[in-house]
C-alpha cells in the first residue's frame, strides 16, 4: 500500500503487511489513519498511522499497523467508510461487502478494534451491500444489490425502501433526505423519517449537461462532495453532479472524463478544427478537443 501525496503527487510512505491483494482501503479519525483490507480467506484488516504530526505521526515512525483483525470471515469486503465526527480518543468507522456491515470503534491510545455486525431486521441481509454513507454520527444509509436502502440507527436497521431491482450504487445525504443512484441512472430522493412516503425519481439523462441516455453504461459507484455534489462512475464517464437546489431543480451534471467502455476500432482527425473522433466495440463515437484532450459529449453520439 502507497501512501501519495495531494499535493506533487509523490510517495510518502509505503506499508508492506498483506500477503494477497488489498480489496479495500480508507481514511478515518480525520485522516490521521489509514485502513486496508486484504483478500485472504480472513480478510485481515490492518490499521496503520499516516498523519504527519501528533500522536499518529509518532506511531508512524512504527513501520508496522497500529492494530490487526479479521473484518469479516464469512464474506467478501468491499468497502470502508469513516463515521463524522471530530478528532478524539475514538474512532468510528465501518466495513461493508458481501451480505453485511460492520461497525467498528478503535481506541487512539490503546488502538484496540472493537466490531459488531449490523443487524437488517426479519428480512435478513442483502446478498451484497454495495454503498454505504453515514447521515449523522449514528445514523447510516445502506444500498444493496436488489434496491434496497435501509436507514439504521445505531447497529440496527429501523427502515427499509425497495427501489426496483438494481444495485444501489451511490448515496448523496441531504439536509432531508438521501440521494440514491442506481445503476441504471436513476436517481431517487427519498425523505428522511419513517413516514417520508414515496421516493421522488429523476433519470440522470434528463439533467442539463448530462450524456444522452443511448451513450450511458451503468454506474459502478460515486462519492460525495460538501452534500451538494456527487461523482458518479459508470464505465464509460465520470459525472458531477450538482444538486444543491434538491432533485426538483438540478444544478447541472458535468462530464469529467469519457472513455470507451470497450476497445477502438478506428480514430478520425478534422482537418482543420481541433477535433479527434474514436469509434469503439460499444458501438459509441466519441469527440475530444485535440488542443486539450476534454471530451466534447455534445458532438458524440
Amino acid at each position: 500500500v502507497v501512501l501519495w501525496g495531494a499535493v506533487g503527487m509523490k510517495p510518502h510512505a509505503t506499508f508492506r503487511f498483506h500477503q494477497c491483494d488489498v480489496v479495500a482501503v480508507g481514511f478515518v479519525q480525520s485522516g490521521e489513519v489509514l485502513v486496508t483490507v486484504g483478500a485472504d480467506r480472513d480478510h485481515t484488516m490492518a490499521l496503520w498511522a499516516t498523519a504527519s504530526e501528533g500522536f499518529y505521526n509518532y506511531r508512524r515512525k512504527d513501520k508496522s499497523p497500529l492494530a490487526v483483525t479479521s473484518a469479516y470471515k464469512s464474506g467478501g469486503v468491499h468497502g470502508i467508510v469513516a463515521a463524522p465526527g471530530s478528532p478524539g480518543d475514538l474512532s468510528h468507522f465501518a466495513t461493508y461487502g458481501a451480505s453485511h456491515v460492520k461497525f467498528w470503534q478503535s481506541d487512539k491510545i490503546s488502538s484496540a478494534l472493537e466490531g459488531r455486525r449490523g443487524s437488517f431486521g426479519a428480512q435478513g441481509p442483502p446478498r451484497v451491500v454495495v454503498s454505504v454513507a453515514y447521515l449523522s454520527s449514528d445514523r447510516m444509509v445502506v444500498g444493496g444489490c436488489e434496491g434496497q436502502v435501509f436507514f439504521f440507527e445505531g447497529t440496527a436497521a429501523t427502515r427499509k425502501v425497495q427501489l426496483g431491482r438494481l444495485p444501489v450504487s451511490a448515496l448523496l445525504p441531504l439536509p432531508d433526505g438521501v440521494l440514491a443512484t442506481t445503476s441504471s441512472g436513476t436517481l431517487a430522493l427519498i425523505k428522511d423519517g419513517p413516514c417520508g412516503g414515496r421516493p421522488i425519481e429523476l433519470e440522470l439523462a434528463s439533467i442539463p449537461g448530462a450524456p444522452d441516455a443511448k451513450l450511458q453504461t451503468p454506474i459502478l459507484g460515486g462519492s460525495t462532495w460538501k452534500r451538494s455534489s456527487m461523482l458518479l462512475v459508470s464505465r464509460t464517464y465520470v459525472l458531477h453532479l450538482d444538486v444543491a437546489g434538491g432533485l426538483h431543480q438540478p444544478r447541472s451534471c458535468s462530464v469529467l472524463l469519457m472513455q470507451p467502455s470497450r476497445p477502438l476500432t478506428a480514430v478520425a482527425v478534422h482537418p482543420t478544427e481541433p477535433r479527434v473522433w474514436t469509434s469503439a466495440l460499444d458501438c459509441g463515437i466519441r469527440c475530444y478537443r485535440s488542443d486539450t484532450h476534454e471530451p466534447l459529449p455534445e458532438r458524440s453520439f
